[in-house]
């Protein structure tokens, strides 16, 4: 299980000034979530990623870049590598491609059953081992004929089709537009004991000049509700307009 948190602001500004005391407590998660820490964010049309396979709270990297980082809409990653997965760079999120990030909170399945669907719809190889970055893969493939929600709900498709170990296929997608979230996991997805409270569900804060979209099990401020299980959420640059897709049926029900 690892921890996602998005957020797009009315201007741009350091990451670590626009997020405030969320960040800190954010990072305070990466005492469990510590296989790696990532966060992409875009400057003008510009994207950069920063990531590291290293807990974030004790990071000089992590709390240098955050400080540094001036932008309007970003996207940050806790990992906790899934069993038997390596914790190096390459597995590490957030994953980018053609201007446009990705994290994912949750198992999408084995990569032999994801690879097989890469090549099924001709989407960009995986560069490392993790489930993570082929259903992203998906995503991209979904993305050329799709807007970025349906293409988010597309992979998820194919995904539960196919794949029968499925938890959760929270994700966070990062484009030069805006930022989505999208919640969808198995209410039958087994605990996981050492993450205590957290579960897979998906927050947003709104607010006039922040719009901020995280994983539960941390927040210390008012004002969070639930994205919902199956549903998309938009976060348009710019204006901070909110659109949210719902789910049209179950997918991991």
């Amino acid at each position: 299980m690892c921890r996602l948190l998005g957020a797009v602001s009315a201007r741009p500004a350091p990451l670590a000034e626009t997020l405030d005391a969320d960040l800190h407590a954010f990072a305070e998660l990466s005492a469990l979530h510590c296989d790696g820490w990532g966060h992409a964010y875009l400057h003008g049309h510009d994207l950069t990623v920063v990531k590291a396979p290293e807990a974030a709270l004790d990071s000089e990297q992590f709390w240098r870049s955050v400080g540094r980082a001036s932008t309007d809409a970003a996207l940050l990653h806790l990992r906790m590598a899934s069993p038997g997965l390596a914790v190096d760079g390459l597995s590490t999120h957030p994953f980018e491609r053609d201007g446009v990030a990705f994290a994912h909170n949750g198992f999408a399945g084995t990569p032999a059953v994801l690879d097989h669907l890469v090549r099924e719809y001709d989407a960009p190889r995986a560069r490392g081992t993790t489930d993570s970055e082929r259903y992203f893969s998906l995503v991209l493939a979904g993305m050329r004929d799709r807007s970025p929600a349906e293409a988010l709900w597309w992979a998820a498709e194919r995904i539960s089709e196919r794949a029968d170990d499925v938890t959760a296929l929270n994700a966070l997608l990062l484009t030069d537009q805006a930022l989505y979230a999208f919640e969808c996991w198995s209410p039958d997805a087994p605990a996981r004991p050492e993450a205590g409270e957290a579960s897979y569900q998906l927050f947003a804060r709104v607010t006039p000049e922040l719009v901020t979209v995280a994983s539960d099990g941390w927040e210390a401020t008012s004002g969070w509700e639930p994205v919902g299980n199956g549903n998309v959420l938009e976060i348009r640059r710019g204006d901070l307009a909110t659109t949210v897709d719902e789910a049209r049926t179950s997918l991991l029900a």
